[in-house]
């Protein structure tokens, strides 16, 4: 998909803010799972490190390989994670807004507002 020269500047400024966001609620989430009563250290330690590589998952579908190419699937991926402000995603251009809406609606579902789900039949991250 084409993103416009403004949007591809605005995107690489929002990817910094939103990459901080991401990684500021992955550290609370594992701050929380460490010290979770109720489990021995090995099942915390387990638990944390399922969390991880869950969550550097996401990071990988928001930000890696970001590129003028990948640029309207990568914001659809940050906008499904919940770390682009809608008066953030408001300050691209019409067009860039109304594909990261198409691709919001037709490719992922958000039933916890965590995890990226890539609708059954898709191969991987867009």
């Amino acid at each position: 998909m084409h993103i416009a020269e403004a949007d591809w500047k605005r995107l690489r400024k929002l990817k910094e803010v939103a990459l901080d966001r991401l990684c500021a609620a992955i550290l609370r989430e594992c701050r929380d799972i460490t010290i979770a009563e109720g489990q021995t250290t090995h099942e915390r330690y387990l638990a944390l490190f399922r969390h991880i590589r869950e969550r550097d998952a996401d990071v990988a579908d928001a930000f890696d390989g970001l590129s003028r190419s990948t640029a309207v699937q990568r914001l659809a991926a940050m906008c499904a994670l919940d770390l682009v402000a809608e008066e953030e995603l408001a300050e691209f251009s019409p067009d860039t807004q109304r594909s990261v809406r198409s691709l919001l609606e037709l490719l992922y579902r958000r039933p916890t507002g965590r995890r990226l789900t890539l609708v059954a039949g898709d191969e991987g991250p867009v």
